[in-house]
């Protein structure tokens, strides 16, 4: 990662270019690389935050189902059994949903970036470099100036935008219902122990 000084340098640096279009293109290009730095952050965090919670969710579950003595009331015992079947399976309902979530998160979008032919003058998304051929590749990319990157460039970095927005928007919900998971998780290992 960098830090802030890092980072501030390097915006220095290239706010001093003499050649204009340089200059622009760099800073562009350094835009590009902070967006694909959110995406792995995002990444990341959506796989620690489901080993987290799955751990505990399944270290809960596991010291509930592992608590056994003989019950003092049976009738008493008979209702904490069903509040505790209740908030286990909501509790595995809550999980299977921030599953559901982080794999949304973790998922690549596999679609193009340009919803023209026309806007790809300068392929660098590689969804469009796989639908030309290799010599067409080379073509566009001798034929291309660097105000065609550039603008393509601007279209792939807001497109990264959006999919780690997206990334982000479903680690959050994943977070929340996975936190509703091991609540529920918690009041089933309490009901269990009101078991007996």
């Amino acid at each position: 990662m960098r830090n802030d000084k890092q980072k501030k340098a390097i915006i220095d640096r290239y706010d001093s270019l003499v050649d204009e279009d340089q200059g622009k293109t760099d800073r562009i290009k350094y835009i590009n690389d902070l967006v694909k730095d959110w995406i792995i952050n995002a990444d990341n965090k959506v796989s620690i935050s489901l080993a987290v919670f799955a751990g505990a969710f399944g270290v809960i579950t596991f010291a509930a189902e592992r608590f056994v003595q003989q019950p003092c009331n049976v009738a008493i015992s008979i209702v904490w059994d069903c509040i505790h079947k209740t908030c286990f399976c909501m509790g595995m309902i809550s999980m299977l949903i921030a599953l559901i979530f982080y794999a949304i998160a973790i998922i690549p979008n596999l679609t193009s970036n340009s919803k023209r032919e026309d806007l790809k003058k300068y392929p660098i998304f590689y969804g469009d470099i796989a639908e030309i051929d290799e010599e067409e590749f080379f073509k566009r990319t001798e034929q291309g100036h660097d105000k065609d990157f550039r603008e393509e460039l601007e279209r792939e970095i807001v497109f990264n935008s959006k999919v780690c927005l997206r990334k982000m928007k479903m680690y959050r919900a994943g977070v929340i219902t996975s936190i509703i998971a091991i609540i529920f998780a918690f009041l089933g290992l309490i009901a269990r122990f009101m078991m007996y």
